[in-house]
């Protein structure tokens, strides 16, 4: 563990850091400039699905067919099972859609774990190692991983696999730490290139504080990728964890002279970073967990691995033929009592 006071000064110094330069990325530094100047992305994928294709993704845009991964618990968070077609109604832009159809499935998944290595967060490396690599356990046999860690650059760990050494590996051997933090280069690169690699069903596993200091692209650019990637999104905040560990220097005087109004301003703005994210995550059908001991750790990465296994997926043609590149809201309606549905709000029309 780093000293309080050494953490201090390096949480204070990410937070007040304003130009720094992403030297190398994924893909290299002269491609990531060209997509943040200009957001595009290859166009999609159009043709309705085949025999023998694969029809698991979060959000297929087909013949207009949208189809989405979906989250159902009762009162009690519970998972709910044996739910049909009729346990449900599906609106697109508040336009009542007609649900083709409604299954529950153990269905693989592609998973990118973006992890954050940047100041305090690398502190807890040993047991973030630990977590991220029994969440890789916890995942199906024919589940397929890649790691990307993000600090002063983004790098890319390890590319798809279903073989769970080569992840381990990348997590004990490669995971190195840094001082700054390009938070929206690491979503963008995961969302716009590593998911693009890949078709089925997409999520991203985000650890990390929320705050940005190096970034070369802008949070508008980021939320378009996720738009169009169709990849559910989770959060693992470490925003609490270092907030605990700023609160001693954040009182009238602080354990150091001259630290309690730099720390009190490092704290409202992991505050406002940690809201951020779970609009993210709300927003992309996933949840926010905030732990702040390794046990808690642990298991937040467990209940997205389970979470993930435990979906229905619903499809649906859209009324609206119109590919404009809008978006579109969905809202899903139970017409059980006491159900809580999850998922996307919604998708880009490319």
């Amino acid at each position: 563990m780093l000293h309080m006071q050494a953490l201090l000064r390096l949480r204070i110094w990410a937070l007040t850091c304003t130009v720094v330069v992403v030297a190398a990325a994924i893909p290299d530094a002269g491609t990531l400039s060209a997509l943040a100047q200009s957001g595009r992305k290859p166009p999609p994928k159009v043709a309705p699905v085949r025999p023998g294709e694969d029809p698991d993704a979060d959000v297929r845009l087909g013949t207009q067919e949208v189809l989405l991964n979906v989250t159902v618990r009762d009162a009690n968070g519970r998972p709910v099972k044996g739910l049909t077609q009729q346990d449900f109604i599906i609106a697109e832009d508040r336009v009542k859609q007609e649900l083709a159809s409604c299954r529950e499935a153990m269905l693989p998944v592609n998973v990118v774990l973006v992890l954050d290595a940047s100041g305090s967060v690398f502190s807890e490396r040993v047991s973030i190692r630990k977590a991220a690599g029994a969440f890789a356990k916890e995942l199906g046999p024919e589940d397929r991983v890649s790691v990307i860690q993000f600090a002063d650059k983004v790098e890319l760990l390890q590319d798809w696999t279903t073989d769970r050494e080569p992840i381990q590996h990348a997590l004990d051997w490669r995971y190195r730490g840094g001082e700054a933090t390009a938070f929206w280069d690491a979503l963008f690169l995961a969302a716009e290139d590593q998911l693009s690699k890949v078709e089925g069903r997409r999520a991203i596993i985000l650890l990390s504080d929320g705050v940005d200091t190096a970034s070369k692209i802008s949070e508008e650019l980021v939320r378009a990728a996720l738009d169009r990637c169709g990849a559910s999104l989770y959060v693992v905040s470490k925003a609490q964890a270092v907030i605990e560990r700023i609160k001693p220097y954040a009182g009238k005087t602080g354990v150091m002279t001259g630290t309690a109004k730099p720390a009190r301003a490092a704290i409202g703005e992991l505050l406002a970073a940690e809201e951020r994210m779970k609009r993210l995550a709300d927003r992309y059908g996933g949840r926010l967990f905030a732990p702040v001991s390794d046990a808690e750790l642990d298991l937040a990465y467990k209940d997205v691995a389970l979470e993930l296994k435990q979906q229905y997926v619903l499809t649906y043609v859209s009324a609206n033929e119109t590919r404009d590149g809008r978006w579109r809201s969905i809202e899903i309606f139970p017409t059980r009592p006491g159900m809580t549905v999850r998922t996307r709000k919604g998708y880009s029309a490319q």
